[in-house]
């Protein structure tokens, strides 16, 4: 099985996954777009996982990893190249029937906050922009969203009469 590896929106790579008996063989090759530690996310739904970290090969980055099928009975459905800032994942999926190609993500006992970058046009939930707010990741400009069971949490305002 081969997936893609994103980053930024963009494909950069490739993963292959083998079962082999109990396990699962996954190699990973890809270029390198940003500097420093780099790793591999698995994402399914709403939950980002770090596969392991890419390691140089020329001028690309690389990764073989052995799994347990047991430990891991199911692969991710997308794969992204990142690293966590400020405790955010990141985070590639769909919301709403609306593609979130390039997010972080960070979940709490409460839910969950997605960070969409403020330079993406189109903005993905623009419906939600009165929810979001601004915040400052790392360098980049987001603008953040509570989630609860998957859903954006909305502020319901009552008038009084």
């Amino acid at each position: 099985m081969e997936y893609p590896i994103q980053y930024q929106g963009k494909e950069i790579g490739t993963l292959t996954a083998a079962e082999d008996g109990l396990y699962w063989q996954l190699t990973a090759w890809c270029r390198r777009e940003a500097p420093g530690v780099q790793r591999l996310y698995g994402v399914s739904g709403l939950r980002s996982e770090a596969f392991g970290v890419l390691g140089p090969a020329g001028d690309n980055l690389h990764l073989h990893r052995r799994l347990s099928r047991h430990s891991c009975p199911k692969l991710p459905e997308r794969w992204i190249m990142g690293r966590e800032q400020e405790g955010f994942l990141p985070w590639v999926g769909t919301l709403e029937d609306q593609p979130i190609p390039d997010a972080l993500l960070r979940t709490d006992p409460e839910g969950q906050t997605l960070a969409l970058p403020a330079d993406l046009d189109p903005m993905p939930l623009a419906e939600y922009a009165a929810q979001m707010q601004p915040m400052t990741i790392a360098g980049r400009e987001y603008l953040t969203l509570r989630l609860r069971n998957g859903v954006p949490e909305v502020e319901v305002l009552m008038s009084r009469e």
